[in-house]
């Protein structure tokens, strides 16, 4: 018996290790990276408007993608159905007893007996505990709603850097084109007996720290690209849109400082939540 299931416990082992092999080979088979690249495609096209980076839609794509927030609105989810199943008494349960010796038996009747039981609470306890549910279910759903503004906030940041980045490298590329014509003047006057020397040394160095400028904004572009592109759950190095020429002001509030301190007290997320968890 005992070699029976050894070999029942290899076997099972070789065939997960077979469906092991077979998903891998499956991620890596060619159509599973043409399915990866037309998703790629498809999220690409949502966040462009008129073939720039829109920001509400680069938003809306990294909370509707983001799995952390959707963990977070499951738990709120779950915690208010328990809110519904609390509160209520608990199910009744039901007794059913024989006498053996009295089945079969002439000289006895069937000895049996049934009986339901009903747990009830002390008075309040059910209420308590309802209480207590609501104040979880509300603690759970401002955390989801706290996640989802910070999640916001994020990828809108770094919408905005990626914005500056881009034109820190067209202004910088530009300046490089005027300082490469100021060298080429000065050369050509250097080489007509005319100009000075010192300042062809002065445009030479400055157009080394522009072009060494431009290498560095370029890696910092390139590290906003891999970070939005982990907001958006894609390969760090997946191309997305460019980024437009004007970045749209939000418009101010129109609320005094002690109107934005009331609003911001009744409405953050993170204040409601803790007021949550301490209830419950």
């Amino acid at each position: 018996m005992a070699l029976r299931v050894r070999l029942c416990a290899g076997a099972l082992a070789l065939i997960f290790y077979w469906v092991a092999l077979s998903d891998v080979a499956l991620a890596d088979s060619p159509n599973a990276a043409s399915a990866r690249e037309a998703k790629a495609a498809r999220t690409s096209d949502s966040l462009a408007r008129n073939g720039v980076l829109d920001r509400d839609a680069f938003v809306r794509v990294v909370l509707k993608q983001n799995q952390s927030l959707e963990a977070a609105r499951q738990s709120a989810r779950a915690a208010a159905a328990h809110v519904r199943a609390t509160g209520a008494l608990p199910d009744p349960m039901i007794d059913a007893s024989l006498a053996p010796l009295s089945v079969g038996s002439s000289n006895a009747r069937l000895g049996y007996e049934f009986g339901i039981r009903q747990e009830v609470p002390w008075f309040g306890k059910l209420g308590l505990e309802r209480d207590v549910a609501a104040a979880e279910a509300g603690a759970a759903r401002s955390d989801y709603e706290s996640t989802r503004r910070d999640l916001a906030l994020a990828a809108a940041t770094l919408y905005s850097q990626y914005y500056v980045a881009t034109r820190s490298l067209e202004i910088n590329a530009h300046h490089v084109e005027l300082m490469r014509a100021m060298r080429d003047s000065v050369t050509a006057s250097l080489e007509a007996g005319r100009g000075s020397l010192r300042d062809s040394l002065y445009i030479q160095a400055e157009l080394a720290h522009m072009e060494h400028d431009a290498v560095v904004l370029a890696s910092e572009r390139d590290v906003l690209i891999a970070q939005m592109n982990e907001l958006l759950h894609r390969a760090p190095a997946a191309a997305l849109p460019a980024a437009p020429a004007k970045l749209e002001r939000a418009p101010a509030p129109e609320l005094n400082e002690a109107q934005l301190e009331r609003e911001a007290r009744e409405n953050r997320p993170e204040i409601s939540a803790a007021k949550q968890h301490a209830r419950a």
